[in-house]
């Protein structure tokens, strides 16, 4: 099952059910970046349907790094309490940059269980390049319950745009 880098939602969750899609993910080195790093934890919690509730998307804070170009970290802070949250989804709400051909819409997230159950931060990447424009994106999170995650829009601003 080596190759895979993409997924639908749908076809995301089926696959990290059946435990396929973190070993296809990490032989093709196609993972997202995650502050706090780690692998998943083996043993979800709050097994008890009646117990499980969606994750919640706090906040986005942002810190900004400039090499050659601009790149915005956008940090989502979120909960878990079942300590299951393995997807993020993103879409383009707006953007003044007629050239923006798209964004990576979907990641995976691999934060362990006990870290989602007190609290963590997910942590994307955009790099701004020359230009000076601004992009909103909205993005909610998935657990492996198929429970989604209130949704949180957030606006960078690349080289003052």
């Amino acid at each position: 099952m080596t190759g895979i880098t993409t997924y639908s939602l749908r076809g995301a969750l089926a696959a990290l059910a059946a435990g396929m899609l973190l070993d296809a993910c990490a032989s093709t080195g196609s993972l997202a970046t995650v502050a706090t790093g780690g692998a998943p934890s083996a043993t979800p919690g709050g097994s008890d349907a009646a117990t499980v509730s969606a994750p919640v998307l706090e906040a986005v804070t942002f810190h900004t790094q400039l090499q050659r170009y601009q790149t915005v970290y956008p940090e989502l802070h979120f909960h878990d309490a079942s300590g299951t949250v393995r997807y993020i989804h993103r879409e383009l709400v707006a953007t003044d940059d007629l050239g923006l051909s798209g964004i990576n819409t979907d990641s995976i997230i691999r934060i362990p269980a006990e870290l989602q159950r007190e609290g963590t931060v997910f942590v994307g990447g955009w790099s701004c390049g020359p230009g000076r424009y601004y992009v909103t994106i909205r993005a909610f999170l998935v657990n492996l319950e198929g429970r989604k995650s209130n949704t949180l829009q957030y606006t960078i601003h690349c080289n003052g745009g």
